[in-house]
């Protein structure tokens, strides 16, 4: 048991420390894609799967001549997973041939702010995350946008925070609540309402981890740094 526990731990401290780049799902199905409408960084990886339906992506200069580059995920099917990594910074259109223009969607992908990230970082201290970041260059950056999830897909605003525009040190205290793992990240927005995210650390509940715990047994790590 206590094997499998620190297996888990190496897994959870591995995916903090190697999630960079974000995917993000649109599904395909009931002649729509959800969400049709996305913002992402450069790097980042959108997903489409077709649960219902004979449907494309079709991003293709062709259809969509001002999109950076051309994208398609071929001829209409079903029971599809397309997967596309945005490097070109733009806006991107794209559609469901077999029935456009009413079946469609956008991607904007955002270049790279000017900002220089020292380091993040997530610890806990019964069930309070402090998560803290700190800066090198942040001249033209406006805000800082706490965030969080508990499947490192769907995150919610926890707090916004004012830049100082100079190199600088920012934290928060989150409370963990009932979740036994929640991934953070903080949205960062420039003066031209670009964004871009930090990568994402991890955070283990405490209170939640000694709960199943035997008492005699040491305490697990439980901070995620940069």
């Amino acid at each position: 048991m206590r094997m499998r526990n620190y297996l888990q731990i190496l897994f959870f401290i591995a995916l903090g420390f190697s999630a960079k780049a974000i995917t993000y799902n649109v599904t395909v199905q009931n002649f729509s894609f959800t969400p049709s409408v996305l913002v992402i960084n450069q790097g980042d990886v959108v997903t489409w799967t077709n649960v219902g339906g004979f449907h494309n992506v079709n991003g293709g200069l062709g259809a969509f001549p001002l999109n950076p580059e051309g994208f398609t995920s071929g001829a209409a099917g079903a029971g599809w997973t397309f997967s596309k990594t945005f490097t070109i910074p733009g806006t991107y259109g794209y559609q469901c041939d077999p029935h456009a223009p009413n079946m469609a969607g956008s991607i904007t992908v955002n270049g790279p702010l000017p900002i220089e990230l020292k380091s993040i970082s997530a610890v806990v201290n019964e069930g309070i995350c402090k998560v803290e970041w700190k800066t090198d260059k942040e001249e033209s950056i406006s805000m800082f946008t706490l965030q969080k999830s508990t499947n490192a897909l769907d995150f919610k605003d926890v707090v916004d925070i004012n830049a100082s525009h100079m190199p600088s040190t920012y934290s928060y205290m989150d409370d963990m609540g009932a979740d036994q793992y929640v991934y953070y990240r903080v949205k960062i927005r420039d003066d031209n309402n670009a964004i871009k995210y930090t990568p994402i650390r991890l955070a283990q509940n405490d209170v939640k981890i000694q709960k199943h715990l035997d008492p005699s047994t040491e305490p697990f790590c439980r901070s995620f740094s940069h």
